[in-house]
This record gives structure tokens, C-alpha cells and sequence, in this order.
């Protein structure tokens, strides 16, 4: 979530974070540079350089202001500089108001992205515990509990949105018309990403299909979470804006096998592939063009974004560790199934 050190002008800065924030800064030798901030943030015995003062922001050094993504934040106001994109919910009264910060809670709570406030602890994957028995894979086991990472506690990111910040709806059609798009519960998916993947969910088009060779059909992810990867990003595990296409128009189910195949993830013989991830090159997925049930595309899509996510966070053990893709697809279908 933070960056540990800067290096500038031939001068080294360690950053020492907690759950929250950057709380203190020290220079090669050691010396402490800045001993931490109030809780909206205010300079507290800062005689250092470093821009990252509070949370995931930057300061300016002119204006005081902190870069959140989405809009500027006043520390010395504890407020935003602008409103809120996101309208609020009439059961978070907090949220109504468009400039408050992390709904006055910043002890327990942030917004990486100026949108919406994230708990520094909830639900998600305790542990995964994988059973074999005289050397056979017996299957994999994932336990849920309360863990400390990222969270998005919106109630419903996909209602009430005034104004689609990165230009894509949420649960958003695509394609050329001539299929629906499946329906896809947001809520569910956005709860699920956040919990396996500690990555917030801006928005996501599923694929559609019967529109082979036409790109229009592609479906897409775009999140804001940690990248080990690089792809996104300057810094290599920083926080950043995930964009992921799910392309559904340009192999078919046997081009897919042969791929997964070749690359090693699959068993010549075993069975056929629907979709296909690349560990080295995963903000683009691939799903079978020749599938006709779009719900099953779906969750060949979701599977996939589950491998694209676990490259580029890093959480998994290896190219072929598909434990967090399952992980995610169960979670999405127990998730819609309790929900009915």
C-alpha cells in the first residue's frame, strides 16, 4: 500500500507506515526527518522533503493540498476541496456529505481515491489450505474470516454514481447488439474483488458473445488496487488503476487449449479450455468466441480477471496457481445465489 523508501537527488528517504499512513521519515544515517501527522493529516514536527505525507497522498508543496485521485484534499480543513462524484445513500447519512473525509472517521478508515471511504479491516481469506492424500491433488480449501487489508464498506458502488469518473458504467453493456449482455450483480462482484484481492472495483463491461473477430464484444475491468506487476504503473507495487480487457472475440475454444497447452497450464489430453490468461502479460484475458450461454461466458470471465488480478497483485505462488480465480468464482456464485 505505501512505498517504503524515496531516493532523490542522490538523498535516500525510509518511510515507517501503519495501517494507515506513513508515520514517520528517516534518513540514511537514520535520523528522524518527520514524526507523523494528525489524524486529518496535519504536519506534526515535519522538517522533511518527502511528498507522501498522509495515507496514499501526495502534497503539493505550493498549495498544501493532497492529491487524491479524483479531487484535492485540505488537510488543515479535514475536507475536499470539491464534492463528492459518488451521490451518497440515504442509510450512510455521513455520505451525504459530498466533502467530508472517510465519514470523520480517518482513525479507522481512508480513501485511496478520493471516492469512496475503505475499512482498514473486514472479511476476507484467512487461509487456504490445499489437502492431498499418496500425492493426489484432494482439492483446496479456503477459509474466510476478519483480516486487515483494503475493503471498499460503500454500501452499493453500483448505484449512485452522478458521474462515471473513468467513463465506463458499471455492469455496462458492449458488443454490437445483437446479444444482451449477461447480467452481472456488481455489488456481489465488487465485495468479492475487495476481499480476495484487496482492489476496489470502478467498473466492469462483461463480454458478450457472437460477434467473432469483432472487438466490440471485449469486455473490461478497471479497479484501483496494489500492482507488483509494473504494468500500470511507474512504481512497481504501488497503488494504481488496474485496466484489464477480457478479449472474447479472436480465439476460439481449440486456439485456447492449444495456448494453455504450450504455455504449460494445461495437460495435453485433459480437456478443452475455455479462457486463457498469460502470467507475463495479464491486463489482457482471453474467453472462447464459440461459447453460446452468456452466463457461462461470465464466469469464464470472472475466472480469468481472477488470474489477470493474481499476477498483477502478486498473491499467487506461481503462473499455474488458479486458487484465488476459484476462489473468486465461488464467491461471486455463493454471493448472487444469497442475494436471490
Amino acid at each position: 500500500m505505501f512505498e517504503l523508501f524515496q531516493f532523490s537527488s542522490s538523498t535516500v528517504t525510509y518511510h515507517h507506515p501503519d495501517h494507515l499512513s506513513n508515520r514517520a521519515d528517516t534518513d540514511a544515517a537514520g535520523n528522524v526527518t518527520r514524526r507523523g501527522h494528525a489524524p486529518f493529516g496535519e504536519s506534526w514536527y515535519d522538517s522533511g522533503s518527502s511528498k507522501l505525507k498522509f495515507t496514499t497522498y501526495e502534497r503539493d508543496g505550493e498549495s498544501k493540498l493532497d492529491y487524491a485521485q479524483f479531487r484535492n484534499y485540505a488537510s488543515g480543513f479535514g475536507r475536499y476541496m470539491s464534492a463528492d462524484l459518488l451521490e451518497g445513500k440515504l442509510q450512510g447519512p455521513q455520505s451525504l456529505n459530498h466533502y467530508s473525509y472517510v465519514a470523520n472517521d480517518p482513525v479507522n478508515n481512508v480513501d485511496p481515491l478520493g471516492l469512496t471511504l475503505v475499512s482498514v479491516c473486514g472479511p476476507g481469506i484467512t487461509s487456504i489450505e490445499h489437502t492431498e492424500f499418496n500425492g493426489e491433488d484432494r482439492g483446496t480449501t479456503v477459509n474466510w474470516g476478519i483480516v486487515c487489508h483494503q475493503e471498499m464498506v460503500f454500501d452499493d458502488i453500483g448505484g449512485g454514481v452522478s458521474g462515471d469518473p473513468l467513463g465506463g458504467g458499471l455492469g455496462g453493456g458492449g458488443g454490437d447488439g445483437a446479444n444482451p449482455a449477461p447480467k452481472v450483480d456488481t455489488k456481489v462482484l465488487a465485495d468479492c474483488i475487495a476481499k480476495i484481492f484487496g482492489t476496489v472495483l470502478l467498473s466492469f463491461t462483461p463480454s458478450q458473445m457472437g460477434a467473432k473477430a469483432n472487438p466490440s464484444s471485449d469486455g473490461s475491468f478497471v479497479g484501483f488496487g496494489i500492482d507488483t506487476h509494473g504494468g500500470s504503473s511507474t512504481f512497481s507495487g504501488a497503488l494504481s488503476v488496474i485496466s484489464i480487457t477480457n478479449d472474447a472475440h479472436s480465439k476460439s475454444a481449440s486456439q485456447i487449449t492449444l495456448d494453455a497447452v504450450n504455455q504449460g497450464q494445461l495437460e495435453p489430453g485433459v480437456g478443452v479450455a475455455l479462457g486463457y490468461t498469460i502470467p507475463s502479460q495479464p491486463y489482457t484475458n482471453f474467453s472462447a468466441n464459440s461459447m453460446v450461454d452468456p452466463q457461462e461466458l461470465l464466469l469464464v470471465q470472472i475466472f480469468e480477471l481472477g488470474n489477470s488480478l493474481t499476477a498483477i497483485t502478486g498473491i499467487g505462488k506461481g503462473p499455474r496457481d488458479e486458487t484465488f480465480s476459484s476462489a473468486l468464482q465461488d464467491c461471486y456464485i455463493k454471493g448472487t445465489f444469497q442475494r436471490k
